[in-house]
């Protein structure tokens, strides 16, 4: 890291990080399309289960929220474990997770010419985050690779991170200036701020351990776990945006303990009409 970044930089940075995850009412924006379209679905009043579910499903730090009121002790007293949007929406209600998106839609949309630096970006992460979660769910579907459910809401909320560090950085003049210093932070630390977000909010832990672990190859990961999933997932994301060209992907970088990269492939062949319907519906 340059040096004009790290002098004084990293106590700050740290600093301001653990007193953010020492609290559970966290507001930063990710992609201020998704509050702000949010926030105008909930002005219906005739909201199926279904579509509101959907709704929230949008917007991963407002998803991770649901979730994580799911499982609190006030709400889900027997202690049974949620981790997929729909069965959070209907355990919470749809009363409570209103106020909670309205709540969280205003903080986000407050918050949103912050990050105006980084609006592209940020609107990149947002369809990278809504096409992984389609893919696990659908891949996991096909397969029969964890819950399907549960891989939506992880896909969704797998790079939270990567919003959090982008609004993070816009505090700091010296990261804005530098945007090479700042993708090596974000590469280097997202995956672990990202589960540390998600533990901070009480989720399951299978889904803050394939934040985690998201970008470590398939193969190194437990065969059928929702780590392996979410993945290979990101893989083929990166893939069919040309991020990384296919045939520089190695192999052990599309295979698994669970699919081979020709089955991965085709797979996607079968199933890309059903991934991109779905994208749409993500995206309302």
């Amino acid at each position: 890291m340059a040096e004009t970044v790290t002098k004084g930089f990293a106590y700050r940075f740290l600093r301001d990080i653990a007193q953010d995850l020492s609290r559970k009412d966290l507001k930063f924006p990710t992609f201020i399309d998704a509050s702000l379209s949010v926030r105008m679905a909930l002005t219906k009043k005739d909201l199926s289960t279904g579509e509101l579910a959907r709704v929230v499903s949008s917007e991963p730090l407002l998803c991770a929220r649901v979730v994580a009121l799911a499982n609190s002790a006030a709400l889900n007293p027997s202690g049974r474990e949620v981790s997929d949007v729909k069965n959070a929406v209907m355990l919470v209600g749809q009363n409570a997770v209103r106020t909670l998106s309205v709540t969280l839609a205003m903080g986000q949309i407050s918050h949103a010419k912050e990050l105006e630096p980084f609006k592209q970006q940020a609107r990149e992460l947002w369809e990278h985050c809504l096409e992984v979660a389609a893919l696990a769910f659908v891949i996991g579907k096909r397969r029969g690779l964890a819950n399907p459910d549960e891989a939506l809401f992880a896909g969704l909320v797998h790079d939270l991170g990567h919003f959090y560090l982008l609004w993070r950085a816009t505090q700091f003049s010296e990261l804005v200036a530098q945007p090479d210093e700042l993708r090596a932070i974000v590469h280097d630390w997202h995956t672990g701020i990202g589960s540390a977000l998600l533990q901070s909010l009480d989720l399951p832990e299978s889904v803050s351990r394939a934040c985690d672990e998201h970008e470590l190859a398939p193969a190194l990961l437990p065969p059928g776990s929702l780590s392996e999933l979410i993945s290979l997932s990101n893989r083929c994301a990166a893939s069919r945006a040309n991020v990384t060209p296919p045939d520089v992907i190695a192999d052990d970088e599309w295979s698994s303990g669970t699919l081979d990269e020709a089955t991965t492939r085709a797979i996607l062949d079968e199933a890309s009409k059903e991934v991109e319907a779905l994208i749409a519906v993500l995206k309302g």
